[in-house]
């Protein structure tokens, strides 16, 4: 990893924001893996732990809820995420904004199956 790539990777995780999604998390008790948001890029712009990859974009968790518009949501099947090394599905729903009612992002929760 280079240098560039460690300074992106302490932005997603120290944002005011960032530390927001990490208190959601550890007060799960195990059973949220990570929490992550996206911009209407499909970029992470924060995140509770680090992800297998910055860029959504490509991936249903984006697509299924991003470009569908306003309150859109995707629940992936169960399977072995790369990033948290657990089975688990992921939620995700598109973010509003509330003054405009354009969809600006979505944001995707990962639900580890084993503690349900």
């Amino acid at each position: 990893m280079g240098e560039a790539d460690a300074k992106i990777i302490t932005e997603k995780l120290n944002s005011p924001i960032a530390q927001k999604l990490v208190e959601i998390q550890n007060k799960s008790e195990g059973t949220i893996t990570e929490v992550f948001i996206m911009d209407n890029k499909g970029l992470n712009v924060a995140q509770s732990a680090i992800t297998s990859d910055y860029w959504q974009g490509d991936e249903d968790k984006w697509q299924k809820t991003y470009l569908m518009g306003p309150n859109t949501y995707h629940i992936s099947d169960v399977e072995e995420d790369e990033s948290t090394q657990m089975f688990q599905s992921q939620v995700s729903h598109s973010i509003t904004d509330p003054s405009t009612g354009k969809v600006i992002g979505a944001i995707t929760i990962g639900i580890n199956v084993e503690e349900l």
